[in-house]
């Protein structure tokens, strides 16, 4: 099953594995995060857990640097 969300909570509470796309309408995979953490999960009690953090951190840096260029595209497009 695949599913896209914009939210990284959710995406690691959720998945298997979280795929980052580039940003720009030619989009491609940039990253792919295998989430081993055990189920059942909730986000509630798993959003403190030392391995959850450590995840969200490395797959947004990566996310960071693709929402900086997505700006910075836009920006540009406007002149």
């Amino acid at each position: 099953m695949l599913f896209v969300t914009h939210d990284l909570e959710e995406a690691i509470a959720l998945a298997d594995e979280v795929v980052v796309l580039s940003a720009g309408p030619a989009a491609h995979v940039v990253a792919r995060h295998q989430v081993a953490l055990d189920r059942p999960r909730d986000l509630l009690e798993l959003r403190t857990a030392p391995a959850f953090i450590d995840m969200y951190r490395a797959i947004w840096a990566v996310l960071r640097e693709e929402v900086i260029k997505s700006q910075r595209a836009m920006e540009a497009a406007r002149g």
